[in-house]
């Protein structure tokens, strides 16, 4: 039998990749035509964004601190960080990735 705190720490560990997830499929459904996140082989907290099969940025988890989450989004070499306290409102996010990505500003 497990202890409590194992299952615990089992329980909040689904809820922060439920979270992480919740975050990623908001985050995709709001990109402009043709975009799409795609998974990083064996890695759950980084997404590619992908245009045309090709790669242009990419987002990665750096903190999840429930309910807090930080992120940090590339769009060509565009870098910026995001504190996420929603994952349903992530519109200065979406706003980086798209316009980044219209304006293919690379410096």
């Amino acid at each position: 039998m497990k202890p409590i705190s194992d299952e615990l720490s089992d329980i909040k560990s689904d809820m922060v990749l439920s979270m992480e997830e919740e975050m990623f499929n908001v985050i995709e459904k709001n990109l402009l035509d043709g975009m799409a996140l795609e998974k990083v082989k064996d890695i759950k907290n980084i997404r590619y964004i992908i245009f045309n099969d090709e790669e242009v940025g990419g987002i990665e988890v750096l903190e999840n601190c429930r309910p807090d989450i930080k992120i940090r989004v590339r769009v060509y070499k565009n870098v910026d960080e995001f504190i996420i306290k929603d994952p349903f409102k992530m519109y200065s996010i979406i706003s980086f990735i798209n316009t980044k990505f219209n304006y293919k500003q690379e410096y």
